[in-house]
């Protein structure tokens, strides 16, 4: 009677090892504002909540879709979120929900995936354009290496 009995409580110890994890899984969904929230703190803003976050994002450049800041995440409405900040993502099942384990794996990547600062322009001011002759092609060549019959370039000669 007693080896069963221990038989019994080794098995069910067992099956109590294996469903804990299972039931541990974090399933809740974050609201769209507390994503938005979390990318704004993630992007050194400091937003308290979701209107704040999108205040704080749309001042910054960021031009953010109109979004329901109340409503459960979606796959959707990441991809369009993420697509409004330069990562271009899609779905397969927009409506499905994000948890909060997937977003803060997104948040993750996206400390990765983030588009570059904007490079300097000639004047030193920030712009899209990098400055001349950083790793310009020459245009005589039109990138195709050295050919012959160029006449070598002189450092008094315009590019």
């Amino acid at each position: 009677m007693s080896r069963s009995r221990t038989c019994a409580v080794l098995i069910l110890m067992l099956c109590c090892a294996a469903v804990i994890p299972v039931l541990a899984v974090d399933d809740t969904v974050p609201t769209t504002g507390e994503f938005l929230r979390q990318i704004a703190q993630a992007r050194h803003l400091d937003a308290l909540n979701g209107p704040d976050a999108v205040r704080l994002l749309r001042e910054s450049g960021i031009q953010l879709p109109a979004l329901t800041l109340t409503g459960p995440l979606t796959e959707g409405r990441v991809a369009a979120i993420s697509r409004s900040l330069g990562i271009v993502v899609t779905t397969s099942r927009p409506d499905a929900p994000f948890n909060s384990n997937a977003a803060a794996a997104f948040l993750d990547l996206m400390a990765t995936q983030a588009p570059a600062p904007e490079q300097s322009t000639t004047s030193g001011e920030p712009g899209p354009y990098p400055r001349p002759n950083d790793q310009a092609a020459d245009p005589r060549n039109k990138g195709r290496g050295k050919k012959k019959g160029l006449p070598p370039v002189s450092e008094s000669d315009p590019v």
